[in-house]
């Protein structure tokens, strides 16, 4: 600014840098002033401090000597510098020469990322938003004119503060089991990981076989009611800190099954069924599938448990009717439950409509003949286009015979070609089938 609180108009000549100093090109007559002041503003505390006012005199001259460039900021050959994953990062180069040289930006390692680069300050600041680990590598600053160029090269290493992969989670134990908290942390360079459990370091508790640290992770071997504790994973590099807390619970409870017992399950010959078992306990009870004699039921291989205590059953065959009993164990208790398995004989389409072409005015019949389970309800319904023929408004016309295997009728286009009903037909058993016939049009005359 100058004492009249007015900016300097920068443009590709003149450019304040981002250390605060104001750079010229090359000068004219009209940079004549006596009072360029720097202003220094401090948000946080609402304060501004000015320099002392400072003259530039530029002598007036007949011979303008061209010179090729040279690299006011920065002067090195190179810089090295560290960027933080997430963060913007800001390149600089401000150049002197007449005429007035042109910035471009390179970066010999591939190219940039078109999405997150902004270039300013008339292309002497080249701005990198959300910086990544893929922004590694040289960045390159020409500046240019009709004399030559000079050149300055950034090479930038990606680093970043901890970040989590897996933060360790409360959880519940029962006595004898093993707990394992996970605490994976990321950045660069690697963080330390460090435990401590109720606020003391691992590393200083009396020597316990019970506490290991594997791979960064905290393992407690044959817990115990006692051994409820607050754990804390702490990570760190020289960017930043993670800390977390988790909780060790060691509780005893009787298992319990929390699916309903004598809950019947149906399901078609063929089909595979899924038995449920769902239990709750600690220690974690272990739960085994038992028939009627109390042997277990994985002997037959298309028998197999699932970890969540469900029973499944492949291929089924008629024979695997009858009762299942699911019995879940620890140390407090064990508790059973029994599953009623009912195999159905599959719903079958055994003769299905077959497509006609007829005269127009001529009756059609389709006929459809179905197999059912003899324990089940089941009904036969017939479609016309997808829909109930019942919602068709052509009774006159066309309709399901009394005994429902038989539909009669038929319908005309609007063009006097005969147009066939296209017949659907859906079976109502366990499960439901829906078989559809094709459609043909006829040729004229027929």
């Amino acid at each position: 600014m100058n004492s009249k609180i007015l900016h300097i108009k920068q443009d590709e000549r003149v450019t304040m840098g981002q250390n605060g100093n104001l750079y010229f090109a090359n000068v004219l007559t009209s940079d004549n002033h006596s009072d360029y002041i720097c202003h220094a503003h401090f948000p946080g505390t609402r304060t501004i401090i000015q320099k002392e006012p400072i003259d530039l005199r530029v002598k007036a001259t007949n011979s303008m000597m061209d010179r090729k460039p040279r690299l006011l900021f920065p002067t090195d050959a190179s810089t090295h510098l560290v960027a933080l994953q997430g963060q913007p990062l800001a390149l600089e180069c401000i150049a002197e020469g007449f005429p007035t040289p042109t910035i471009k930006w390179l970066r010999p390692s591939g190219p940039m990322p078109a999405d997150r680069v902004t270039y300013q300050n008339h292309n002497k600041t080249l701005q990198l938003l959300n910086v990544g680990e893929e922004d590694d590598g040289e960045y390159r600053c020409l500046a240019e004119n009709s004399l030559g160029s000079d050149q300055h090269a950034y090479y930038v290493t990606v680093e970043a503060a901890p970040y989590w992969l897996h933060k360790p989670q409360s959880h519940l134990y029962g006595p004898g089991e093993t707990a394992r908290l996970d605490c994976q942390v990321q950045g660069r360079p690697q963080p330390e990981v460090t435990w401590r459990i109720n606020g003391i370091p691992v590393e200083e508790l009396a020597k316990d076989q019970k506490y290991r640290i594997h791979h960064g992770a905290l393992v407690l071997s044959n817990v115990q009611p006692s051994d409820t504790m607050v754990t804390q994973c702490e990570a760190r590099n020289r960017h930043g800190l993670l800390l977390a807390n988790a909780y060790i619970y060691v509780v005893e409870l009787p298992a319990k099954i929390l699916t309903p017992d004598n809950e019947t399950y149906m399901a078609v010959q063929g089909s595979t069924a899924y038995l449920l078992c769902k239990a709750f306990g600690a220690p974690v009870p272990s739960v085994q599938w038992l028939d009627r004699e109390g042997k277990t039921v994985l002997q037959d291989e298309r028998f197999f448990p699932y970890t969540n205590g469900t029973l499944g059953i492949r291929d089924l065959q008629a024979n695997d009717t009858g009762h299942y009993f699911c019995q879940a164990a620890n140390d407090q208790n064990n508790v059973t439950i029994v599953a009623n398995l009912q195999v159905k004989d599959a719903t079958q389409i055994t003769q299905g409509p077959r497509s006609a072409i007829e005269k127009k005015g001529s009756r059609v019949t389709f006929t459809c003949q179905a197999s059912f389970d003899p324990s089940l309800q089941h009904s036969i319904t017939w479609r016309g286009d997808g829909r109930d023929l019942q919602e068709l408004g052509d009774s006159d016309k066309c309709g399901p015979s009394p005994n429902l295997g038989l539909v009669e009728g038929g319908r005309v286009g609007k063009t006097g070609h005969p147009d066939l009903l296209a017949s659907s037909v859906v079976v109502g058993g366990l499960p439901r089938f829906e078989g559809e016939g094709s459609r043909r049009r006829g040729k004229r005359g027929e």
